[in-house]
This record gives structure tokens, C-alpha cells and sequence, in this order.
């Protein structure tokens, strides 16, 4: 064999290895962004209940982003949106 056959198998069998570690790389911000999402529903009908995701949300997604993942921003973003809507919406309803 000669050396580029073992370098193109050793790159061919190297790709999936990078992808999974690529696609499992991402997994706290996601985590994050989601529970943002489920925050900012929570606000417009369970005031109170928005409030933890919303800081569960910023958590991750200060962790994520930290780590270099793509979807801590958006889990930091969602978090705040959250947590200030059920905030705000609580006080409305109780006045």
C-alpha cells in the first residue's frame, strides 16, 4: 500500500468519529435553548412557572457559550425573555 491509500482510509474513518463529537458538542446549549422555549410559553399562561426555566435557560446557556457551543446565545436570549416576561406579567396579575 502505498502512503496516500492509508492517509485517505485514516481520513475516511476519522469523519463520523468528528461529526458525533460535533453533534454532541452542542448538546447544553440546545438543552438550554429548549427550556428557554418552555419558559416563554410558560409565561404567557403560568406567570410564576416561567421563572425557572427562564434562570435554568441563562444557566446553560452561560455554560454553553463558555464552552463554545452555537446555541448558548440563543439559550441566554430565551432565558431573559423568560424570566423578565413572567416577571412583568406577575406583577401586572397582581395588581
Amino acid at each position: 500500500m502505498s502512503q496516500e491509500e492509508i492517509t485517505k482510509e485514516d481520513v475516511l474513518e476519522k469523519q463520523p468519529q468528528q461529526q458525533n463529537e460535533e453533534m454532541q458538542n452542542d448538546t447544553l446549549g440546545l438543552v438550554g435553548m429548549i427550556i428557554g422555549i418552555l419558559g416563554v410559553l410558560f409565561s404567557f399562561c403560568c406567570t410564576f412557572l416561567s421563572i425557572l426555566p427562564g434562570i435554568a435557560a441563562i444557566v446553560c446557556g452561560v455554560v454553553a457559550y463558555n464552552q463554545g457551543q452555537r446555541y448558548g446565545i440563543s439559550a441566554i436570549v430565551l432565558g431573559v425573555i423568560a424570566s423578565v416576561t413572567g416577571v412583568v406579567l406577575a406583577y401586572i396579575g397582581i395588581r
